[in-house]
């Protein structure tokens, strides 16, 4: 797969995205290199078709634009489940990976589920597995600290138990 990412100079996040980037890439085994690309000109944003800083391409696509994304060196802000972001999320990075793999069938990035323990799902229940390994279960808690619901402790606990069991 061809991966790129674009960029301008002073921008604050491509940093962040390229560090998600690469973790994103082990976690599913994906043994391609990033290209950097800086856009350096209004005149090469528009050629690159580049909807801001930062910007990635799968093989020359962008999987986080929409027909309405601005064109221009600019400062790209993306839609995450935490609320506006400069920079996608490890799992929304991780999700576009895995689209672009089976949009190209691409056997490089085939997720060889023995092989990478987190990306197996828990053996007894259906909730797939977060990016760092962990069984999340929906509802179970708040990323800031929200308290879990009853019925998702109820839900966790009873997978977990059959697990052990």
């Amino acid at each position: 797969m061809k991966v790129e990412l674009l960029y301008f100079d002073g921008c604050l996040h491509w940093r962040v995205l390229e560090k998600r980037f690469r973790e994103a890439l082990d976690l599913i085994d994906d043994p391609s290199t990033i290209e950097y690309l800086r856009v350096e000109s209004q005149g090469e944003a528009e050629r690159l078709r580049f909807a801001g800083s930062p910007s990635i391409l799968l093989n020359g696509t962008d999987p986080f634009t929409s027909p309405t994304s601005a064109i221009g060196v600019s400062c790209r802000v993306y839609s995450t489940p935490d609320g506006p972001s400069g920079s996608p999320t490890l799992d929304q990075l991780v999700g576009a990976l895995r689209a672009e793999a089976q949009r190209t069938e691409d056997p490089a990035i085939t997720v060889e589920r023995s092989r990478h323990p987190a990306m197996r799902r828990h053996p007894r229940c259906a909730v797939p597995p977060h990016p760092t390994g962990e069984v999340r279960h929906p509802g179970a808690g708040r990323r800031f600290g929200g308290a879990p619901s009853a019925i998702a402790l109820t839900t966790r606990r009873a997978c977990e138990d059959g697990a052990r069991g």
